[in-house]
């Protein structure tokens, strides 16, 4: 209410604080989470206010982002961002201030939790055009390690539970976008395994899709990030599953021949002990 009612008069610093306040009431329990997005006035309508507002500071468009990622990681009550104009609200922030890496930092998180909230909400972010502004956060934030992961994280959720996604996503240049997100980050082995997992996603889709993972240099893209960081079994699980994928996809000898088969066999040798690099190697 005081941020309903207090509007423009009230000083940022204020408003951000109400805003950090409800994400953290938000975060205490689904009821509670419940009554805030039911709220009079609305919650989410407030928040969308106040971001519509041409001069807001960056600061405020971070903090209501947060509400809407914190909203959507309470389950299915994700949904009442949709209608108030959330989603167009997230994405309107990211354009308005492309620069700016907490922005950009607050947007990825918020559709990386919408995208894995419902899949309706998922729909509503790629309807509103997420895919093609995370697919080009690399040209401006080419090494912000936490936003290029989160928008790998997000594309690989929704190239998985939307089959339809998958498409727009190759034709926009995803298979390119992981790859060199990856070769800019080497050192980074979070976004090692975002990229990787969005490579495994595009490439099991189709044997076209693999093929074309193959050719773009994917398998190598495996090798550089396994020498990178040779202690690291998650990541070498993630790898192996990725040549399963490729394989699967009758491009095995392709993926043999630019050095699948040499990958599998070093890290199941690696990983004698770790019964999921193991099963992954099987694949």
């Amino acid at each position: 209410r005081a941020l309903h009612d207090g509007g423009r008069r009230l000083p940022v610093t204020t408003i951000c604080d109400g805003l950090r306040c409800l994400q953290q009431l938000v975060k205490l329990s689904r009821s509670v989470a419940t009554k805030v997005v039911g709220s009079d006035p609305a919650a989410v309508d407030v928040c969308v206010e106040l971001v519509s507002w041409r001069d807001t500071e960056p600061s405020i468009h971070v903090e209501a982002m947060g509400l809407f990622e914190a909203i959507a990681d309470a389950g299915s009550i994700g949904n009442a961002l949709i209608d108030p104009g959330a989603v167009e609200a997230t994405l309107d922030s990211m354009r308005s201030f492309p620069d700016d890496e907490s922005v950009q930092r607050a947007g990825t998180a918020a559709i990386l939790a919408c995208a894995r909230a419902t899949r309706l909400l998922a729909t509503a972010f790629v309807d509103a055009g997420c895919v093609d502004l995370l697919l080009r956060l690399n040209v401006r934030h080419p090494h912000a390690e936490v936003v290029l992961t989160q928008a790998l994280q997000a594309l690989k959720g929704l190239v998985v539970d939307l089959a339809e996604v998958g498409d727009l996503v190759s034709a926009g240049g995803g298979l390119q976008f992981a790859l060199q997100v990856a070769r800019g980050n080497p050192k980074s082995g979070e976004v090692q395994e975002a990229a990787i997992g969005l490579l495994a996603g595009l490439a099991s889709r189709s044997s076209a899709g693999a093929e074309a993972a193959v050719s773009a240099g994917a398998i190598k893209a495996l090798m550089v990030a396994i020498e990178a960081f040779p202690a690291q079994p998650g990541l070498h699980e993630q790898v192996l599953r990725t040549v399963a994928s490729v394989a699967r996809r009758n491009v095995a000898d392709q993926a043999a021949s630019s050095g699948g088969l040499t990958i599998t066999l070093k890290l199941v040798a690696l990983h004698l002990d770790n019964i999921s690099v193991q099963e992954a190697g099987i694949q």
